[in-house]
């Protein structure tokens, strides 16, 4: 009865445009932020059922949210089914979407597409991005301490002051990536291909760097 309430409520948030307020928790930013319902008519036509069923669900399994501001949905999401709820993302297509201060601990991204996508200061601790594309995304000050993100495309992606402690980050692909003053310690980087990336300030202790590339 309290998912099927839930799903109703939401549903009227996202058709009338009205706001929540993010207040402080385990996972949100240091200041309350208002975030703007997404209205349904901001939504291109062949992306409105990938969107509500992700925001009334959580499951945006195989779902089309390219250049969505999905932020709202998340925190909505979070706060009828708790912190320790998991997000399921894998094989989405979220190019370009926004995703900045968004709480997805544990999420499963797995071969999603998140190319030039906004992950700013995001939480994606423990999170399964296992060959996901993150090519060209903002990753700045994002959270993906302990994160598999094996065999996944980094190229160019502004990862400055990054937290990827002990992350799991074999074969992938850091070509050209920003990684300054990033936490790598204890992250696997075998095979890793770092040809033109920054690690200026880079904290690289007990880092596995066998057959690394590029360093």
């Amino acid at each position: 009865m309290k998912f099927f309430y839930a799903r109703y409520i939401l549903s009227i948030m996202l058709l009338s445009g009205s706001s929540i307020i993010v207040g402080n928790n385990d996972y949100d930013c240091d200041e309350q932020v208002s975030l703007r319902a997404v209205q349904i008519d901001d939504i291109p036509l062949l992306q409105r059922d990938d969107y509500m069923r992700f925001a009334t669900t959580g499951n945006a399994s195989r779902a089309n949210l390219a250049g969505l501001d999905v932020r709202y949905a998340i925190s909505a999401l979070r706060a009828i089914k708790g912190n320790f709820f998991r997000f399921n993302f894998s094989y989405a297509n979220l190019s370009r979407a926004n995703l900045a201060r968004v709480a997805l601990y544990r999420a499963n991204l797995l071969r999603s597409n998140l190319e030039k996508a906004y992950l700013a200061n995001a939480d994606l601790s423990v999170g399964n991005l296992t060959e996901s594309n993150l090519t060209k995304a903002v990753l700045a000050g994002i959270n993906l301490s302990g994160a598999s993100l094996l065999q996944s495309n980094l190229s160019g992606v502004n990862a400055s002051y990054a937290n990827l402690s002990g992350a799991v980050l074999r074969g992938a692909s850091l070509v050209g990536a920003n990684l300054m003053y990033a936490n790598l310690s204890g992250a696997d980087l075998t095979g890793a291909d770092l040809t033109g990336a920054n690690l200026t300030g880079a904290d690289l202790t007990n880092a596995i760097l066998d057959n690394v590339i590029g360093l």
